[in-house]
């Protein structure tokens, strides 16, 4: 069969893409210094189509996009297999509006996930609050990190911690501008947040906007596709336990978004073990799965 050149980018010495058993055949040709980064020109006989590991992700589908996007820059092959789906609860919309309106204002509004961002901002914009030269009076908004700030309308983030965990969040919030805060979240959300926030003397009033459901079930083929993945990506302790419902937790290693979704990995008994960036964010996380994915492309020679 004919033979094709490649670039091969290495992560800690180890190449990300090419491996043995799957229908490639790799050499090295020779290694290249670039940009502080290092890559090897490689050979490829073969007539497989399919390059480096292959990583399950598990967020609602249409949420895994940058993420996704990032992974296929390093060479990895993405299949979306949704664990979650998130829904509104109209009661918790109805409250959330009715206490923006409320007065006096609350000082704060905290959100610890994109969707509670949403949620937020929608509720915002139902209050009649655009544009917001109309004399209504609203909270200052903490956000947990760069992916629920991103979610915000017709606000933005005032403040978010320096790492993107609730626990920080709520031990760094600033209460010079007041000490009464709204937090919507999902049903489903610990009370870490709150409960450290009235530990300091804050007074919090929490409202279940959304939930998360299980998503629908997979068809028999994606379900295989799931079982012989390389890797898989948790976002939310929900996602690993319907994982462990429909797949087990023997398999694919998990790679989770922080160390809160790690410990549900844990809990349940994963194997390999779950392992998670010691600085939560999109970023870290995607770096996290390209080293898993690495360390199994190293296993598989």
């Amino acid at each position: 069969s004919p033979e094709e050149i490649h670039p091969v980018w290495l992560q800690g010495g180890v190449p990300l893409v090419g491996r043995s058993g799957r229908g490639w055949s790799w050499r090295c040709f020779f290694f290249l210094p670039f940009g502080g980064r290092s890559f090897l020109l490689v050979s490829r006989r073969g007539s497989s189509t399919r390059l480096g590991a292959v990583v399950a992700l598990t967020r609602e589908q249409g949420k895994n996009d940058k993420l996704g996007d990032r992974l296929r820059g390093a060479g990895l092959s993405i299949v979306e297999v949704p664990c979650v789906a998130q829904v509104r609860d109209p009661r918790g919309e109805e409250e959330l509006e009715a206490l923006l309106r409320a007065e006096p204002p609350f000082c704060w509004a905290v959100v610890t996930s994109p969707e509670a961002a949403a949620a937020l901002s929608d509720a915002v914009e139902r209050c009649g609050t655009v544009p917001l030269s109309l004399p209504l009076s609203l909270p200052r908004v903490a956000t947990v990190g760069a992916a629920s700030a991103r979610k915000l309308r017709h606000v933005t983030s005032a403040f978010s911690p320096s790492k993107a965990t609730a626990a920080t969040l709520a031990d760094e919030l600033p209460g010079e501008i007041g000490d009464s805060v709204l937090f919507p979240a999902s049903k489903l959300a610990a009370r870490t947040l709150e409960s450290r926030l009235e530990e300091r003397g804050f007074i919090v009033t929490r409202v279940d906007a959304y939930t998360t459901v299980p998503a629908p079930p997979w068809d028999d083929g994606l379900r295989d596709t799931a079982r012989t993945a390389d890797v898989v990506a948790f976002g939310s302790p929900s996602a690993v336990d319907v994982w462990r419902r429909r797949i087990g937790t023997d398999g694919p290693r998990p790679v989770c978004i922080g160390e809160t979704t790690a410990l549900a990995c844990d809990d349940a008994g994963f194997r390999p073990k779950a392992t998670f960036p010691a600085k939560p964010g999109l970023p870290g996380w995607a770096d996290e799965i390209i080293q898993a994915a690495a360390a199994n492309v190293n296993d598989d020679r």
